[in-house]
C-alpha cells in the first residue's frame, strides 16, 4: 500500500456589506439608466410600437386596405385599435407567378 495525502480545502466567505452595497448600487443604477432611455425612447417615437403583423401592416398598407385601416390607425402606436383587431385579412397569391401579390379584407 501506498501513503495518500491529500490536502483539504475549506470554502471561507467574509461577509463585507460595502461590497454588497455596491454591486446592488450599480444594479439599480443600471436599471434606472435602462429605463429612462426607453422612456425617452417612447416620447421621441410618440407612442409605443410591437413587431406584429398588425403593425407592419398599418404602416405599410396597400390601398386596397385603406377602407379598413383608419387614418388614426396609420401610425402603427400600440394598442391596437378593437375594430381592427377583430378585422381579417388574406394574402393574394398572383395567379401566374405564383407569389404574393399582397393583402386584402375579409
Amino acid at each position: 500500500m501506498v501513503q495518500v495525502t491529500t490536502p483539504q480545502s475549506v470554502n471561507v466567505y467574509k461577509y463585507q456589506a460595502k461590497d454588497l452595497y455596491v454591486a446592488y448600487g450599480i444594479s439599480i443604477l443600471a436599471s434606472v439608466v435602462c429605463v429612462a432611455i426607453g422612456y425617452i425612447a417612447i416620447i421621441r417615437n410618440r407612442g409605443a410600437y410591437t413587431n406584429n403583423f398588425s403593425t407592419i401592416m398599418r404602416t405599410t398598407r396597400d390601398d386596397s386596405l385603406d377602407d379598413l385601416v383608419t387614418i388614426t390607425d396609420t401610425n402603427g402606436t400600440y394598442p391596437l385599435g378593437k375594430d381592427l383587431a377583430k378585422a381579417r385579412v388574406r394574402m393574394v397569391i398572383h395567379p401566374e407567378m405564383d407569389r404574393c401579390m399582397g393583402f386584402q379584407s375579409m
